[in-house]
């Protein structure tokens, strides 16, 4: 108890600076700016996400027994910090949406060159996740003996005895639309002729305020039924996806406005998935294998990211129109099945 303190601080501090750094270098935006202006083929944009993501996910069916058997666990967030600050060449939630808000606004304003900036801020966002595993590292964590984890196919078993779980990652698959569009987003912005560093502080001023916002938007009825924060969180991304194309369509996509409310309501909607998925997971999993749960979906979302990565960058080669419209059909898609779950919140 005595360490309690101490040790909020420097989690939320390390938190903190984690979640600047990954507003910072947000692949859905400013990665996929910065290819976008350097010229890259929409097919490689659209792999930006999709690989981002699912390197996070899957690995964890067989990491998950490792880090349960670890003495100090610490050490397993510690060196993806360090990975992530390698390979970048509530409250910190807040602070980090409040720093990239900063970063967008010196975008927009000109005061620095912009090709400049966002160079410098892709540095300075790795040095950030280094300094987010240095503080991490200090944590005071009681050494205890690891717990004995389950086996990759012990874990995979839950898919064929739990139906529930199999339908809950399906709508969490489909709704990987939300966090694989915005990057299409981008393409259209250029094809409409906002290749300017000027508009990229207008798509990221938008997230930064959608993902301020959207524990307020969501919060409350999570704590309801999270089931219902995922069926409307699909609505909302499939009305932003379907809004996006039809805006492009009328010829609006070259407003300053247009781009940035497409992704603010988008990013609504993604932040809406993620508090959702979290929170159901938690209160559908038993308490002996929630960690089991967490493994099995994250590792079946990684590789249905990947699937739906890599046909979302093929069939961008059709042009960016026809990828949102796919993904707004898998956002529709993913309210008939997530209806279709029990409501196990409360």
């Amino acid at each position: 108890m005595e360490h309690e303190p101490a040790n909020f601080l420097r989690h939320a501090e390390s938190l903190s600076l984690s979640k600047v750094a990954d507003g910072l270098i947000d692949p859905n935006l400013v990665l996929s700016w910065v290819l976008a202006h350097l010229g890259a083929g929409s097919f490689f944009v659209g792999l930006l996400v999709p690989i981002r993501e699912a390197g996070a996910l899957l690995p964890q069916l067989f990491t998950a027994p490792r880090v349960q058997a670890m003495e100090r666990r610490k050490w397993a967030w510690v060196a993806g910090c360090i990975g992530q600050g390698v390979a970048a060449t509530g409250l910190a939630a807040s602070l980090g949406a409040g720093a990239v808000v900063g970063f967008a606004l010196l975008l927009m304003s000109g005061l620095v060159e912009r090709a400049v900036l966002v160079v410098a801020t892709v540095g300075f966002a790795a040095l950030l996740w280094l300094g987010a595993g240095l503080v991490f590292s200090t944590l005071w964590e009681e050494h205890k003996a690891g717990q004995a984890g389950r086996r990759a196919i012990e874990q995979l078993a839950l898919l064929r005895s739990d139906p529930q779980l199999r339908r809950f990652i399906w709508a969490r698959g489909l709704l990987t639309s939300t966090a694989l569009a915005p990057p299409y987003i981008v393409l259209l912005g250029a094809e409409a002729g906002q290749g300017s560093f000027d508009r990229l502080g207008a798509l990221v001023l938008a997230s930064s305020i959608a993902s301020f916002l959207s524990s307020w938007v969501w919060g409350r009825l999570a704590d309801r039924s999270s089931r219902s924060v995922l069926m409307f969180s699909g609505l909302a991304g499939a009305a932003a996806l379907v809004m996006a194309v039809a805006l492009d369509w009328g010829g609006f996509s070259g407003a300053l406005w247009a781009l940035p409310l497409v992704l603010f309501v988008l990013m609504i909607a993604y932040h809406g998935v993620r508090q959702g998925r979290v929170i159901y997971l938690v209160d559908m999993a038993p308490d002996d294998k929630r960690a089991a749960y967490t493994a099995v979906s994250n590792t079946v979302i990684g590789v249905l990211l990947l699937g739906s990565g890599v046909f979302g960058a093929l069939a961008s080669l059709a042009g960016a129109q026809v990828t949102l419209v796919i993904f707004a059909i898998m956002a529709l898609g993913s309210v008939a099945v997530a209806r279709g779950l029990e409501d196990v919140s409360g």
